[in-house]
């Protein structure tokens, strides 16, 4: 009988083991924060955002000419529809 209980605690310990490396470990996404320009005034700011597992992206843009706001989303329009 003791011979069965170990042999069955193995068993549960091998189980147990590849249990946990089936599991798909969910890190935490980050973001990393650079500017693309530098401007004088503080609330005027271009800069980009990646995340960790490099699969996003984030463009912030403030108080920039609403001239350069459409025409930056015009280039990401066409880029991402394959057209430049």
């Amino acid at each position: 009988m003791n011979d069965e209980s170990t042999v069955e605690d193995k068993q549960r310990s091998i189980l147990l083991l590849m249990e946990s490396k089936l599991k798909k470990s969910f890190d935490k996404i980050s973001w990393k924060t650079s500017h693309i320009a530098k401007y004088d005034d503080k609330n005027t700011y271009a800069k980009v955002s990646k995340s960790s597992d490099n699969r996003s992206v984030k463009i912030e843009l403030s108080r920039l000419p609403n001239e350069l706001y459409d025409d930056i989303l015009k280039y990401i329009t066409n880029k991402v529809n394959g057209e430049c």
